[in-house]
């Protein structure tokens, strides 16, 4: 853990290994760019929110390049999602559809869940830093509580046939204080709720529903 009796030893680490990355070559797959991005996020997001002058300018030369990256990833998913039953049939040994539809949702989900979590924690930032942030437009993903959390393909599937999952971006996530519970709602879309809205709307959704956090009764 970082703190002041250490901090002169890790932040060199820090932008020796951000420095590393940034020269590794470009991925030639998804799961590739998949962590990419979320390496250089979590070096972004520990520079940014340092108290450390010179970290926070290591964090803030990051954004356009994180962006850039992001953008690949997207793209890089699109093309192998048009692909991709040609890939698994190289690949892969043969197994249920209902497993090889699960594992592609788990890579989409967290390539389009590992978008939004970027453009978030720059429009954060932004706000802190200027009092205003622009906006990064969004990707869709599935909102519906329970389906990140399955343990097997089978419950998962299950969970998406008994309701709405729920796929929406950030901007139109504001219909969730009229169409849905706050259990029923995944926990990174309350972050994002909170993030977009506030925690007084967060709570104010609760309170109307009966409920005073995600999945308890008030």
């Amino acid at each position: 853990m970082k703190g002041l009796a250490n901090e002169d030893l890790i932040n060199p680490i820090i932008e020796e290994r951000v420095c590393k990355l940034l020269d590794e070559p470009t991925p030639t797959n998804l799961s590739g760019h998949l962590v990419r991005v979320q390496s250089l996020l979590v070096y972004q997001i520990i520079c940014l929110f340092d108290g450390d002058i010179h970290q926070r300018s290591i964090g803030e030369k990051c954004i356009p390049t994180l962006a850039l990256w992001s953008s690949q990833m997207l793209e890089c998913a699109r093309i192998s999602s048009e692909y991709i039953q040609l890939a698994q049939g190289g690949y892969r040994p043969p197994e249920p559809r209902e497993e090889t539809v699960w594992k592609a949702w788990i890579l989409a989900e967290s390539v389009r869940r590992t978008w939004m979590m970027r453009a978030t924690i720059v429009s954060v930032y932004e706000l802190l830093k200027d009092g205003q942030s622009s906006c990064p437009g969004g990707v869709k993903f599935t909102a519906r509580a329970g389906l990140w959390e399955a343990s097997s393909a089978q419950s998962w599937v299950a969970a998406c046939q008994q309701q709405d999952v729920l796929f929406l971006s950030g901007v139109d996530a504001n219909r969730l204080f009229l169409q849905a519970r706050p259990n029923e709602v995944d926990g990174f879309m309350h972050y994002i709720l909170t993030v977009i809205f506030g925690s007084d709307a967060v709570m104010t959704w609760a309170s109307s529903t009966g409920f005073t956090q995600a999945g308890t009764t008030g």
